[in-house]
Order: structure tokens, then C-alpha cells, then sequence
């Protein structure tokens, strides 16, 4: 490998004109001095153009785009702009620690990787979420059974990626099915084409929730369907994270009946003993409300291991 290739950093934008500067501060303090900055901005109404340019850096380039809702095709864009040999992911509105690339790209030459990714600490309102991070690999296991098996624990915000690699994955999908879990679905499908992930167990930056980042349970349930159709429906059994997944989303939009169920044909096997405690809350919950409302979701046909479970335990 290059001993100092040139990492292109795709930076997808949206009216976060009040919070780009601090994710491009934040490439600019980098100790690693080989990078380009390629901006796609979704037509902000704000003022985003005007902090990019204020910065007057050569190696920023911004582009604009009207993707649509989809994001994957700002990214797109970025990655076919892209000069470099590697690609790195950053939100407009998370920002890195100033040893960030050159830690990833050194850890990816030492792991002969083709894909590196860390830990992001979480902060919300300026202050840090109780120490919480998200990132999580295991590298007893392959790559796309880290994925299947234990959900998406590749903060987007963390890959430093082969362009060769996104480009031969066909890049980020855009469909609209997609929206949101975009990202998880193509870590699944580099997965399928190398092994050679590395997991670099540091915090080496920041994923904000400031802004809210509240989830949309109806939205989850759609995104679980396609999830569910893609990959899981495959499997003997769905992995823990998919069940306590849809069942929670069930929860929160009324389907208390329907979230009982999947909870009690939930396999418990080979967990932790903090998903088995979120289990037995969550499973507390349900059984209090299952009597509240009769509401059935309208897809729940589509779960077939959960129907046949269901079926064979009523009998």
C-alpha cells in the first residue's frame, strides 16, 4: 500500500451551515496531511456555501446536488468526484479527533484492510451521552456475520473504505427502500466481497444528537420489512438485535398484541447480559399492554418465522 495515499473525505450536506464548520475544522487539525474534501450539498437554504467557501482551502470542493431525500446519492456523487485511493464517510454534523486518519490509515496498512472503522462517542446538547460509544466488532467471526448477526455496528461516520471496493459493491444504494439503512446495507455487500475488515477499538471522533436524531418507529418497521426480505428471512432463526428491534417499533406504534408475540418466539441463545435485562424490560412492557389495544400491523404476514412460531405455540 501507498505509505501516504490520498484519502478523499465525502461530506453529504443539508441547511447544517451551523454545524458544518466544526466537522471541517475538525479535517483541517488532521495529522494526517494527505486528504481532499469533497462537499455535496442538497441546495441549503441556509448558508452552508457561504462557510464552506469562507474557508478559502484548496483541497475543499463543493458540489450540489437535489438527491431527492436520499442521501446515498449525495454520497454517490462524492465518491465518483473522489480522487483518492481510500474514501472516508463524515455527516456535516459529526466531526473527528485531529489523529483520526492517520490512526485509521496505518491500522488499515498494519491489518492489510480493506475497510477500517472505530468507535464515535455520542454527544448530545454539547455535553457527552454518559460516556456511551457506538462501534462493536468481533473479530472472531466474519465480517458479514459481525453484520447479520449483531446488526449494524459500523458507525458511518467512522469508515475509511478502498474506492476499488465501493466501486466493485456497485456503491451505496439508492433506493428508496433503503432510506436510513442505506449504509448497513452496504457494509453487507463489501462484506460479501472481502473479509478484510478492521476494527480499531478507540474513540477517534463524534456522533451528534443534538439535533434529535429521533427515530420514526413507522419508519423503522418499513426499514425492517426490507431488512427482513433482504437477509433475514433466509436464516433458521432471526438474530436477537432483528426481534428486539421489531418489537420495539411494534411497541411504539400501538401494536402491543403483535410486540408480545414476537418477543415470546425471540431466542435468547448466545446473548449478553445486558440485551437479556433490555429483553425482560421490554418483554414486561409488552405483557402489560398486550391487552390494551387488539390492532394488528397490517405486514405482519410478511414475518413468516414469526407467524409459524406464533402458530405452533398457540397449538
Amino acid at each position: 500500500m501507498n505509505q501516504n495515499p490520498l484519502i478523499s473525505i465525502i461530506v453529504p450536506s443539508y441547511n447544517h451551515g451551523h454545524l458544518i464548520h466544526r466537522a471541517l475544522n475538525s479535517i483541517l487539525a488532521q495529522t494526517y496531511l494527505y486528504w481532499e474534501v469533497i462537499i455535496v450539498d442538497n441546495h441549503s437554504s441556509d448558508d452552508t456555501e457561504k462557510i464552506v467557501s469562507n474557508f478559502s482551502e484548496k483541497r475543499f470542493r463543493f458540489y450540489k446536488i437535489n438527491n431527492n431525500g436520499v442521501i446515498a446519492a449525495s454520497r454517490n456523487l462524492g465518491i465518483k468526484k473522489a480522487l483518492g485511493e481510500w474514501i472516508a464517510f463524515l455527516d456535516s454534523d459529526d466531526w473527528w479527533k485531529p489523529e483520526k486518519l492517520d490512526k485509521a490509515i496505518n491500522y488499515a496498512s498494519k491489518r492489510n484492510a480493506d475497510l477500517v472503522f472505530h468507535n464515535l462517542k455520542i454527544v448530545r446538547k454539547n455535553y457527552l451521552s454518559f460516556g456511551r460509544s457506538i462501534g462493536f466488532y468481533d473479530h472472531s467471526k466474519s465480517a458479514f456475520d459481525n453484520l447479520l448477526y449483531a446488526g449494524n455496528s459500523i458507525p458511518n461516520s467512522s469508515v475509511v473504505i478502498k474506492k476499488s471496493i465501493l466501486q466493485a459493491a456497485n456503491l451505496i444504494s439508492e433506493d428508496k427502500l433503503k432510506i436510513s439503512w442505506e449504509d448497513y446495507d452496504c457494509w453487507l455487500k463489501v462484506s460479501k466481497l472481502t473479509n478484510n475488515f478492521a476494527y480499531l477499538d478507540e474513540n477517534l471522533g463524534f456522533y451528534w444528537l443534538g439535533g434529535g436524531n429521533i427515530s420514526n418507529p413507522y419508519r423503522t418497521l418499513k426499514n425492517l420489512e426490507s431488512i427482513y426480505l433482504e437477509y433475514i428471512s433466509t436464516l433458521l432463526i432471526p438474530p436477537f438485535w432483528f426481534s428486539y428491534s421489531f418489537a420495539s417499533a411494534l411497541m411504539q406504534c400501538g401494536y402491543y398484541k403483535d410486540s408480545f408475540s414476537i418477543l415470546r418466539n425471540t431466542t435468547l441463545k448466545k446473548i449478553s447480559a445486558l440485551n437479556r435485562l433490555k429483553y425482560c424490560i421490554r418483554y414486561a412492557q409488552s405483557l402489560i399492554l398486550k391487552h390494551k389495544s387488539n390492532t394488528t400491523y397490517k405486514n405482519m404476514k410478511i414475518f413468516f418465522y414469526y407467524n409459524l412460531r406464533e402458530k405452533n405455540y398457540d397449538e
